[in-house]
């Protein structure tokens, strides 16, 4: 972090070329002979080499590192012995190499931007998004992102979907159902890549409830791993189910919840992952070893929902009509207060705002700063209808949120100014028909399009009658939005900051 920090204050190619030759010349010395005890702790770490990234390594250098290679299995070998720092020093060559020739393309005139300044605005926007305080407008364009003609719907649970999810790399999406059963679906075809069969069990057999590697009752919760390689589920038996998502294999269970579980969101970036239960408890865990990390305790009814993103904290939301956002490190928790009305869902845009949805009807825009709401919106145009489902594109200003009155409604979140010079609003941006209860929402990281779980029931119960002009399906909603950068400063954002 501090090396591309120094970056920002020279930007000239021959800058750039003298911070490569400088970290190549400390990687030479890197590799000077070693004594026989650090030789031995590289052996040990060469064992892990493989596992996760250290976290503080910028998701934009490592994105480099996940870029599919020509000779595919031959180039994950060539790494596979390398230490944490050696593969450090190589994902910040490459880099540099890729600044180099982003300059190079702007030089010479290859650059369709035409910004004379593209490595320092590339810089700048690294530092910025690995701060978390990079907002992306794009709310602006929503109305006209969506065709209808587009969009993908595929069947494939026989009970309504609870659940949905997309991994950090867009290639597939997952969904949870009433059925016991996981399915992944490749997210360019929609077609079914593989399917987590469940075993319904009857009370009498709640004693091999354990021992099954599928729930035996709802699913109501799913997070894949920043790294693309673990899928975690959690359901009405109240156990936490961990998959090698690349093999589909069961790795192993997370026991500890004493009721069913209703959230899980593992953090970006690194190796933890929380989870909310109606035993009005947050655990946290550790994906690496699958091992049980703290218990956190604050809520005084049953919890519905989590979201976190890269620092070390989430914000939850319950039928205790409150929102709390969690630092664990700090041992640290505090409460905002809604409107009286259960809040079921939850969704965090940036480290310092987040949205809720609650059973009146209404989304609620948050920031860390204030004990209220700094804005609301209402789901339906006439009658409020219960929210089942809210999701927000992470560190931008569009939120998505679901019900069950025939629509997806989109909506521009803005927050700027302070006091009573502040404007924070959450304004109607578009509208997508689906028919059904939207029980799940998720964004692609990119924001290219929306996944909606849509059943015929609530994810919940059957307080309302059953939907049956429609079909439990996935529905894949393609965006094609027009980005307005903005670099969320002080001036600008007010509370963001």
């Amino acid at each position: 972090k501090a090396y591309l920090s120094s970056l920002q204050g020279d930007r000239s190619a021959c800058g750039l070329r003298h911070a490569a030759v400088t970290m190549a010349a400390s990687g030479r010395r890197k590799g000077a002979p070693a004594s026989k005890t650090d030789q031995d702790s590289r052996s040990k770490k060469r064992a892990r080499s493989d596992e996760f990234i250290d976290e503080d390594i910028p998701e934009s250098e490592a994105s480099v590192s996940s870029a599919p290679s020509s000779d595919g299995e031959a180039s994950a070998d060539e790494h596979a012995d390398e230490t944490a720092d050696e593969r450090r020093l190589r994902l910040a060559k490459a880099y540099l190499s890729s600044l180099q020739d982003l300059e190079e393309r702007v030089e010479g005139g290859e650059d369709a931007s035409g910004d004379d300044d593209a490595v320092g605005k590339q810089l700048e926007r690294d530092a910025l998004e690995e701060q978390g305080r990079f907002l992306r407008e794009v709310a602006h364009s929503a109305n006209t992102a969506v065709d209808s003609a587009q969009i993908k719907t595929v069947k494939g649970h026989n009970l309504p979907l609870t659940c949905v999810g997309v991994s950090p790399d867009e290639s597939s999406i997952f969904t949870g159902s009433k059925d016991c059963c996981v399915i992944r679906y490749d997210a360019e075809t929609g077609k079914r890549v593989w399917t987590h069969r469940g075993l319904r069990t009857s009370r009498k057999d709640r004693v091999k409830v354990t021992d099954a590697i599928g729930h035996t009752k709802a699913v109501l919760a799913l997070s894949v791993s920043h790294d693309n390689r673990l899928l975690c589920t959690g359901g009405l038996d109240g156990i936490i189910r961990v998959y090698d998502a690349r093999s589909n294999e069961h790795v192993g269970n997370l026991q500890g919840h004493r009721g069913p579980i209703q959230g899980l969101a593992c953090r970006d970036g690194g190796i933890e992952m929380y989870s909310v239960s109606d035993d009005r408890t947050v655990k946290l865990w550790n994906l690496e070893n699958l091992s049980y990390m703290e218990t956190l305790f604050g809520h005084q009814d049953e919890i519905f929902g989590v979201s976190a993103l890269r620092q070390d904290s989430c914000v939850t939301c319950g039928r205790d009509a409150t929102t709390r956002l969690w630092r664990p490190t700090n041992d640290t928790q505090f409460v905002f207060r809604g409107s009286g009305a259960s809040i079921d869902c939850i969704s965090m845009m940036d480290e310092k705002t987040f949205v809720s949805g609650d059973q009146s009807g209404r989304i609620s825009l948050w920031s860390t700063a204030k004990k209220k709401p700094i804005a609301h919106a209402v789901h339906a145009d006439a009658v409020p209808t219960w929210i089942t489902s809210v999701a927000a594109l992470p560190f931008s200003d569009l939120v998505a949120s679901g019900s069950h009155d025939g629509y997806i409604r989109l909506y521009q979140a803005t927050t700027r100014g302070r006091g009573k010079k502040s404007s924070n609003a959450l304004r109607a941006a578009g509208s997508i028909a689906c028919e059904g209860f939207v029980n799940g929402l998720a964004f692609a990281k990119s924001g290219r399009f929306l996944a909606a779980a849509v059943g015929q029931e609530h994810r919940l119960g059957r307080w309302f009658p059953r939907i049956t002009t429609t079909r439990n399906v996935l529905k894949i909603i393609p965006l094609e939005l027009e980005e307005r950068e903005s670099s969320a400063d002080e001036d600008e954002v007010g509370d963001r900051s």
